[in-house]
């Protein structure tokens, strides 16, 4: 009976431990937040979201081209738009290198501040 007791002990605390990471990954995923990135086009669009997407734990990203506005859901902010930045846009926070920037197509290419 003693050993059923023990058993049944480990076996609930277990499960209830199991159940407080999957909350947390789900809480993580469930993070949106917005920002600005600078660009102009449709190839800006696809260039810009593919980024965000490809960082780890995004959901959803979508950039507005009119607004430059960027709404991502999951993953962590700075990572987003540090990646972003690494394919030659600037970000609200983050500037692209010089030679990244340069490498855009012109018709992405933007006035820089």
């Amino acid at each position: 009976m003693k050993t059923l007791i023990v058993t049944l002990g480990i076996l609930g605390t277990t499960l209830i431990s199991c159940g407080e990471k999957k909350s947390e990954a789900v809480a993580m995923s469930d993070q949106a937040y917005e920002f600005k990135v600078y660009g102009n086009c449709g190839m800006c669009e696809e260039r810009i979201e593919t980024a965000a997407k490809d960082v780890e734990g995004v959901v959803n990203a979508d950039w507005n081209k009119d607004t430059k506005t960027m709404k991502v859901d999951g993953g962590d902010q700075e990572a987003v738009e540090k990646a972003i930045a690494q394919v030659g846009h600037d970000t609200a926070h983050f500037s692209a290198e010089n030679d990244r920037y340069n490498e855009l197509p012109g018709c992405c290419q933007y006035d820089r501040k």
